[in-house]
């Protein structure tokens, strides 16, 4: 019986790059519309493609062996010291930059400084990165999660938004300033310590991880 890998990669706005990244390294990947594993030519990998926000608890739980996912993903699942990092991979879907969760408030906002949020509203869809910030910044605010659309809320619905952005040009869109960044993000190569006490998984990890980063170095 073929030794097998569970290997997740993101669904979202990393997919198309992420997988691209991934035949770059000399696999064939063919996969449906709308299926979520594809077929890979290594019978020793199973393929799947998950939201980012949930990969980090599968692999602590090790019912993923390795995975591709957000550094953010990591830090608002609130389980980092739990994950074993095998590679960071700088790209993203306009560029090779990393994203950066900003704060941001509508031009005409009082709020021109991190302390002037004391006792205000932020919406954001990463409300433990957010807290944490806020909690070493020493600023008490009300965090409520954002389920979407968050750039149209501030002002009308809140103070302030945590949201990401690649390039900044979105916020300028929509009428808003950065104040500051709170996080900054790049793609992680992520495992377990219970995948990795696996000799034979953790060769096969390895080798996926080499490959990733070198054909990362090429493109760049």
């Amino acid at each position: 019986m073929t030794q097998k890998i569970t290997v997740a990669f993101p669904t979202g706005s990393l997919e198309k790059p992420g997988l691209a990244l991934l035949k770059d390294t000399g696999y064939t990947i063919e996969r449906e519309e709308r299926c979520y594993s594809p077929t890979i030519d290594d019978p020793e990998i199973e393929l799947l493609l998950l939201r980012p926000q949930d990969m980090p608890r599968y692999v602590a739980k090790g019912m993923l062996d390795l995975a591709l996912c957000g550094f953010d993903c990591m830090v608002e699942a609130n389980i980092e010291d739990e994950l074993m990092q095998l590679a960071e991979l700088p790209f993203s879907k306009v560029s090779r930059k990393p994203t950066a969760w900003v704060l941001a408030v509508p031009k005409e906002s009082d709020i021109a400084a991190p302390s002037d949020l004391q006792g205000k509203c932020i919406e954001t869809e990463m409300p433990v990165v957010t807290a944490k910030w806020l909690m070493v910044n020493g600023i008490s605010a009300n965090v409520v999660l954002s389920r979407g659309a968050t750039e149209v809320k501030p002002g009308r619905f809140c103070d302030a938004i945590v949201e990401a952005t690649e390039t900044g040009n979105s916020l300028k869109k929509a009428h808003l300033r950065i104040i500051t960044s709170v996080l900054t993000s790049t793609p992680r190569l992520i495992t377990s310590t219970k995948s990795m006490s696996d000799g034979w998984k953790q060769s096969k990890m390895q080798d996926i991880a080499t490959r990733l980063t070198e054909a990362l170095f090429v493109l760049n």
